[in-house]
């Protein structure tokens, strides 16, 4: 399945197995979820959500501070 990713300002489609989760796609490209959040077409995902065929995952960053 084939499924956008936005991260660090890249925009790329790639193809995953069916069943593949947020968590999963997250720990691949080494992102720390302490510092990060992802959203899946736009709404804040679980990162045992299974991603289909056409979502968008992006990746963003927790900024802290005031």
């Amino acid at each position: 399945m084939k499924v956008k990713v936005i991260h660090n300002g890249d925009n790329n489609t790639i193809t995953l197995r069916e069943g593949t989760t947020v968590g999963g796609v997250l720990k691949s490209l080494k992102v720390n979820a302490q510092e990060n959040v992802a959203a899946v077409n736009g709404t804040v995902a679980h990162p045992s959500r299974k991603l289909r065929e056409g979502d968008e995952l992006e990746v963003i960053r927790i900024v802290f501070g005031g």
